[in-house]
């Protein structure tokens, strides 16, 4: 069987669409439709050579995005009946060969062998991909099923940070996020599932980026840093006391 696959060939060239075979399943494995892939600016940077000093990618060509959701078409031995043919599901991009002691702590991104989809491997901008069945999360009920592509990348970079914040932030706190787009307003979002007893100060430059943000989570104070001093705002907020958190995304 062969499906098409967007390559990456040649550095800051365009991507090639070819024909490529679909690999074989083996035990533990999942064939899935892709039926989104995300664009993340790291595939920016893959495409441009940015990371070629580190050795990235690990292979030409390669095929970029490791923002997904599919469709389960087939399974190899072994998969749970849960992953039946039909389910709807994320796929988690950064994978790895084995456990080890990163990974059981969830520094999954740290592995020593890695399978980072789009990075090690290939990745989403093709007809069909596959993976292990257990870096796989059914999102079966979704509807917009497309606006989930991020949640492996984006989503997730951002709940981490929060999470973090969340250890010493107390009721009352102020947290400021500066940058209110794609990362920012995940992050807003977290903030205030994660840490609903804070206030959410909101920093961008842009009208557009502000009004959004408002409109999908209550952002508590909002400032653009292009009309007005950020420094001196929080200090009149805080009485000159500063802030418990920081999370800057831009």
């Amino acid at each position: 069987m062969k499906h098409r696959a967007c390559l990456l060939k040649e550095f800051s060239k365009p991507l090639v669409i070819e024909e490529v075979q679909t690999p074989t399943l083996k035990p533990y494995e999942v064939l899935i439709k892709v039926l989104a892939a995300g664009v993340c600016h790291s595939d920016l940077h893959l495409w441009l050579g940015d990371f070629i000093p580190q050795g990235l990618p690990k292979k030409l060509p390669i095929v970029l995005s490791h923002e997904v959701v599919g469709e389960v078409v087939d399974v190899g031995e072994g998969v749970p009946s849960s992953f039946r043919r039909g389910v709807k599901v994320l796929v988690y991009p950064w994978q790895y060969v084995e456990e080890d002691q990163l990974t059981i702590k969830g520094f999954t991104q740290l592995a020593r062998k890695r399978l980072r989809l789009g990075i090690d491997v290939d990745g989403g901008l093709q007809e069909y991909l596959i993976s292990n069945y257990k870096f796989l999360v059914s999102i079966e009920g979704i509807e917009d099923i497309p606006a989930l592509a991020p949640l492996g990348c984006a989503a997730l970079t951002t709940y981490r940070a929060v999470k973090k914040a969340r250890t010493f932030v107390e009721p009352d706190d102020y947290v400021v996020l500066i940058g209110l787009g794609g990362l920012g307003s995940y992050a807003a979002q977290w903030i205030k599932l994660l840490i609903p007893y804070s206030r959410l100060v909101g920093v961008d430059v842009r009208d557009e980026a502000i009004e959004f943000v408002s409109k999908i989570t209550n952002v508590d104070v909002v400032v653009n840093a292009s009309k007005e001093d950020p420094t001196k705002v929080l200090n009149e907020l805080t009485s000159g006391l500063g802030v418990k958190a920081v999370i800057d995304l831009v």
